[in-house]
């Protein structure tokens, strides 16, 4: 029980309508809702926001990671690869991230059909299993060792590469995912980000990293499009609107049968702190597909909605409750 917790906050906000009272701690919340009146389809509670706080993963063997990739093994190949951006290990925090994504992206790359018809000639077993596990329109899971071994990867692939180099130098961070992400001419060569779409158009579903510095900085590096979110490209990031999700919700959720309550936690390009922002609704209840019959059932009373934070349902992310608060 939430009573049961030690130095719990509680904030408690009313109003004409309906009252609100939240009790949270690092890894728990309870809101409940007093007097939720919700007469008709589309009603909804008052909006309210919970605000979290992302912190760094520690890569575990046996593990999936970005929905796809399992850190498998460590072979020989990738081991030299670590001894390649070891020798950077002494420099700065910032230079060490461009220095292990120049290094990963020398050793691999992202896979373009072009491209893949061109190294047929070279490597038809290659190129054959490219366009098998990576060129697919049903995305396969695959080892990271495959990813080092093979030479290639796709977004999630990269992003799990570059963040097993960077904890062999001392940097550790997160893997987010996103589904709004724009196209946009970078700053730096006024080049196309992706290039699978037009600018202006949105991109796939995709997967970058975000590193925490010693500082508390958080820094965002896309190894698919060979991008940091350093002073000079972090306006880049804000401007294609990489807003970061966990590709899973790391929480388990627990309201009032038949109610909703939808959470969506977003990142902004290196914010240490995200939010959802929430409300509760009462959907239409599909009865029956043939013949289609819809039910809407009023709801009135008292409703109160658990959120208890998970992580064996998401890998990518650790995240803590900083706060409940309503809007208003």
């Amino acid at each position: 029980m939430l009573g049961q917790f030690s130095e719990l906050n509680q904030n408690k906000t009313e109003n004409l309508e309906e009252k609100m009272i939240s009790s949270f701690s690092e890894d728990r919340a309870e809101i409940q809702i007093q007097n939720l009146s919700l007469q008709k389809d589309g009603d909804s509670s008052k909006e309210f926001v919970i605000k979290f706080k992302k912190e760094p993963i520690n890569l575990e063997q046996g593990k999936q990671y970005a929905q796809y990739c399992i850190f498998d093994k460590e072979t020989e190949k990738m081991q030299s690869i670590v001894d390649e951006v070891k020798q950077f290990q002494d420099l700065p925090e910032e230079e060490r991230l461009s220095k292990i994504l120049e290094i990963l992206r020398k050793h691999v790359k992202y896979p373009f059909k072009k491209d893949n018809d061109d190294l047929k000639s070279e490597n038809q077993e290659l190129a054959e299993w490219v366009e098998e596990n990576l060129l697919t329109d049903a995305i396969k899971i695959m080892n990271l060792s495959d990813t080092f071994e093979k030479g290639y990867g796709i977004c999630g692939n990269l992003s799990l590469a570059y963040l097993y180099l960077a904890e062999k130098v001392g940097l550790k961070g997160v893997i987010l995912n996103s589904e709004v992400i724009q196209n946009i001419n970078r700053a730096d060569n006024n080049e196309q980000l992706f290039k699978l779409v037009d600018v202006g158009e949105r991109a796939p579903s995709h997967f970058w990293c975000e590193i925490e510095l010693s500082s508390g900085e958080w820094v965002p590096v896309d190894p698919s499009t060979n991008l940091i979110g350093d002073k000079n490209g972090i306006e880049d990031f804000r401007k294609a609107n990489y807003i970061g999700r966990p590709a899973s919700l790391p929480c388990d959720i627990n309201i009032d049968k038949g109610l909703k309550c939808p959470i969506n936690i977003e990142f902004l390009p290196g914010d240490k702190e995200g939010e959802a922002i929430c409300k509760i609704t009462n959907p239409v209840k599909l009865i029956s597909f043939s013949p289609l019959k819809k039910e809407f059932t009023p709801y009135k009373g008292n409703c109160k909605l658990n959120i208890s934070v998970n992580h064996e349902k998401e890998t990518d992310i650790l995240i803590k409750i900083k706060d409940v608060q309503e809007i208003d």
